[in-house]
């Protein structure tokens, strides 16, 4: 199998495991919002997150003015407003049955952790505490781990999926951040610069045991595991004076080795497995983005 690329609203990209994908439209109608937006300020495009079902990609974007959460086939069309807010929606996750979407937002002051179901109903705020972030839904679907920031620096937490039950799992001087859970719910994975620069870690799913999986020659930051539960997806991140250079890569949890996927030069690297781990959806620019079609499972 070979692994081509195809965008999704120019930013948005997935890779397939296909031997003759192609690229795909836009939903129509969206290149004259696009443009009257762009004459305001850029666009910007953040956190793809699949569907359990791999019907749509959730993200969130100021394509509208501010910061709101939208979905879209994998096709690039139907792409549906989720939000409505003046303040910012970000960092998002869905439920493991598909019904709800968890996400961060700024609407009632600092970040706090929200829950509404997939067609933006019922919204609910789940966490009390502020500057909260990243949630990762657990896949058995009753806990919701994340990141706040407490003592000046982030460390994750893990509470019940109805905000009940709030449990600290790191306490570290440096920053832990981006938790993703593995398959089984048994252990999550996480970047941290506590070995004084961003690389990833993993640890039992209460906090115990946490051991490093990469070493400091650049800054791993982004990880989501695999379907599977043997590789880890994450962006190698490059900084100097001019630019942030990423790598997209995949981690062998069992022997270590690294496969590269892409070249990517987008600032804010994150990336997703679809639900059946047969094709990956990142954030690229795709003006200086290295285009790679390779041997290889993704």
């Amino acid at each position: 199998m070979k692994i081509t690329i195809i965008g999704l609203l120019s930013t948005l990209v997935v890779l397939m495991t296909a031997c003759s994908a192609q690229d795909q439209e836009s939903t129509a109608g969206e290149a004259s919002t696009e443009n009257q937006v762009q004459e305001e300020q850029p666009i910007l495009y953040y956190n793809p997150v699949w569907s359990p079902d791999g019907s749509r990609i959730a993200f969130y974007s100021n394509r509208d003015g501010n910061f709101e959460i939208y979905t879209i086939h994998p096709d690039g069309t139907n792409l549906r407003r989720l939000t409505h807010s003046d303040a910012g929606d970000g960092e998002m996750t869905w439920s493991p049955d598909g019904s709800q979407i968890a996400f961060s937002s700024n609407r009632d002051g600092p970040n706090g952790i929200y829950v509404m179901n997939t067609d933006g109903s019922d919204l609910v705020r789940l966490s009390d505490s502020a500057r909260v972030a990243a949630p990762a839904w657990s896949p058995e679907g009753t806990k919701i781990a994340y990141e706040s920031r407490v003592d000046g620096n982030r460390d994750l937490f893990v509470m019940n999926a109805d905000g009940s039950g709030i449990t600290r799992l790191t306490e570290h001087p440096e920053n832990d951040f981006s938790p993703t859970w593995s398959p089984d719910g048994s252990r999550i994975a996480f970047a941290s610069n506590r070995a004084g620069t961003y690389d990833l870690f993993v640890m039992n799913a209460d906090g115990s045991n946490s051991t490093p999986l990469t070493e400091a020659e650049t800054q791993k930051v982004k990880p989501a595991w695999s379907p599977d539960g043997t590789r880890l997806l994450f962006t190698s991140v490059v900084v100097t004076s001019e630019a942030e250079e990423g790598v997209l890569y995949i981690l062998n949890l069992d022997d270590g080795t690294r496969t590269e996927l892409v070249d990517n030069s987008d600032r804010d690297p994150a990336a997703c497995w679809s639900p059946d781990g047969s094709k990956v959806v990142y954030l690229a620019d795709l003006s200086t983005m290295t285009k790679k079609v390779m041997d290889g499972n993704a």
